[in-house]
């Protein structure tokens, strides 16, 4: 995670870390995902853990 992040910041890009268990959201984390989403600058890459999973 924090080399992801230190190299995503070192190339200019905006970060945000979101963590979510593999049950899923809950409503609240389903709220800051949006708020994430609705704030950060496009395009942007979601990914999970695996990297099995990328949008």
């Amino acid at each position: 995670q924090n080399e992801v992040l230190e190299t995503a910041k070192a190339l200019g890009l905006e970060v945000a870390y979101h963590p979510v268990n593999s049950v899923g959201h809950t409503p609240e984390q389903a709220l800051e995902m949006g708020r994430l989403i609705n704030s950060l600058p496009t395009p942007i890459l979601s990914y999970c853990r695996s990297g099995g999973r990328c949008a």
